[in-house]
């Protein structure tokens, strides 16, 4: 993973940036930019995430991701793939609500 440093007051919805949280590096893009009391907050989701992640500050901002895996022009990379996770939980309950007669059908024939 590539990393540049882009000034925390530099970054738009849609980056993807490297953050530290309970010491570990995360990868996530920025879905809201904050103005806070305390200065520019930040809130991130990663891309196949259902929740967001709790705000971060400029203490916890490692950099911008500039590549992934060495290469620079990774899907992920972009800000025009945001993030999709609407669309697969909106998936996820349909085909949940399609299978869920057949598992109870399922089950009820196999309790006779």
């Amino acid at each position: 993973m590539g990393i540049s440093f882009a000034s925390f007051d530099h970054l738009e919805i849609g980056n993807l940036i490297a953050f530290e949280r309970r010491n570990k590096a995360v990868m996530h893009r920025i879905i809201h930019i904050e103005n806070h009391s305390s200065g520019i907050r930040i809130q991130t989701q990663g891309d196949s995430n259902l929740k967001p992640d709790e705000w971060i500050n400029e203490d916890q901002y490692l950099g911008k991701v500039i590549a992934i895996n060495q290469n620079k022009v990774h899907k992920a990379i972009s800000a025009k793939n945001s993030i999709a996770h609407q669309r697969n939980y909106i998936l996820k309950q349909f085909v949940l609500f399609a299978v869920s007669p057949y598992r109870l059908a399922r089950r009820f024939l196999k309790s006779l």
